[in-house]
């Protein structure tokens, strides 16, 4: 069998992120579930320009079985992730001067140096694609 996979039909914007410094992990979690998700979702255009928003949390315990069997661990705090169109249209959407402070702003709140970005495709090679998503590519590169 075997083959390639499907590239599914949006591009991903993952942040990887530490969080804010002499912030508690419980704490971060909290913030960045509740108000930083309902921040998010009152971004003006938010919800047209995005696809998908998910969070990432990250649990001690599986991280803890992760490095007891020799499997290298991410020291990150979460990773967000968007699905998006256009990266272009994105950031051209999210650089508008209000909503980059406002961004940059609510991001102070919990996000500490170190978080990181990575932005690409997704190819399925295993497992049905999420309901509801087009079967063709929607995105550009």
């Amino acid at each position: 069998m075997g083959g390639p996979g499907t590239r599914l039909p949006y591009i991903k914007i993952q942040w990887y992120i530490k969080r804010k410094e002499g912030m508690s992990p419980e704490d971060f979690h909290k913030y960045w579930e509740e108000d930083h998700a309902e921040f998010v979702q009152n971004i003006p255009g938010f919800r047209q320009i995005t696809k998908r928003y998910s969070q990432f949390h990250p649990a001690p315990e599986f991280q803890a079985k992760a490095a007891a069997l020799g499997m290298p661990t991410l020291d990150f705090d979460g990773v967000a992730e968007l699905w998006v169109e256009s990266v272009d249209a994105y950031g051209k959407h999210m650089s508008q001067e209000a909503l980059l402070e406002a961004s940059q702003k609510e991001g102070a709140m919990f996000m500490g140096p170190g978080s990181r970005v990575l932005i690409g495709y997704e190819t399925l090679v295993h497992g049905e694609p999420v309901p509801g998503i087009p079967s063709e590519k929607s995105y550009t590169l």
